[in-house]
């Protein structure tokens, strides 16, 4: 009965061994002061593990705020984790407009960024993927985020004009509001990469987008979520496991 024990023992440590999350605190559980109120401001770090790399305010939400980041009612909804109590949120766009309009693009976005518990090596290929959720006062659905992997952390003016290495397939527009999905991709490392940045990294005119339903507001929230014009986004539950060779 041990020997049997032990073999299972080394089976699961083995499984659990090939499928490391290099991503730390992936579903932003870990957190040092209790959010209450949205990010009016730029900080280096959001929680521990994940800091802001531009002057965005990307938020943070989790169950223990009473307030307006709270899971699951907040300002942005009523979204329960995908796992766990605890979320982060940001803008993917901001008062879109045509290019035939003439009027100049806001380009305001945000974004995460961690530093990878190891580097990746060079060859191997990854299965990197997160949770998201399109908020239920968001006025558009942007399917527009992306993954940057770079070896040094990158600065705020260079974020903009980074590529990313994975994207959201920018054709699917068929998301619900409050409702999580996942997204997955496979990608091969140059080598050396150690930081990971999230994002819309495309800019206003090159992002899709269409508008969604907010007949079910009345009134003053109604007239908030005109104003504020945003899509945005839920993220939980980031990962990036490197892969078995075939």
């Amino acid at each position: 009965m041990r020997g049997s024990l032990f073999i299972a023992g080394l089976i699961l440590a083995v499984v659990e061994a090939t499928a490391q999350n290099l991503v730390p605190n992936p579903g932003f559980e870990i957190y040092e002061t209790c959010p209450d109120s949205y990010t009016n401001r730029a900080p280096r770090k959001l929680v521990p593990h994940w800091r802001i790399p531009t002057r965005g305010t990307t938020d943070y939400y989790n169950k223990c705020s009473r307030f307006n980041v709270g899971v699951p009612m907040n300002m942005m909804g009523n979204c329960f984790a995908a796992e766990g109590v605890a979320y982060a949120g940001m803008i993917l766009l901001e008062h879109p407009v045509k290019a035939e309009q003439g009027e100049r693009p806001v380009n305001y976005r945000e974004f995460l960024q961690a530093k990878l518990e190891k580097p990746l090596e060079s060859g191997s290929k990854y299965r990197v993927s997160c949770s998201f959720s399109f908020a239920g006062h968001s006025l558009y659905i942007a399917p527009a985020l992306g993954m940057h992997f770079s070896e040094k952390r990158i600065s705020r003016r260079r974020v903009h004009r980074a590529a990313p290495l994975v994207a959201m397939d920018t054709c699917n527009f068929e998301y619900e509001k409050e409702v999580w999905y996942e997204w997955a991709d496979t990608i091969t490392a140059s080598g050396g990469e150690e930081y990971l940045t999230m994002g819309n990294f495309y800019k206003d005119l090159d992002t899709p987008y269409r508008e969604t339903g907010i007949s079910q507001y009345k009134g003053f929230r109604q007239r908030v979520i005109k104003e504020n014009g945003l899509a945005y986004l839920f993220i939980d539950q980031v990962s990036v496991e490197k892969m078995n060779p075939e």
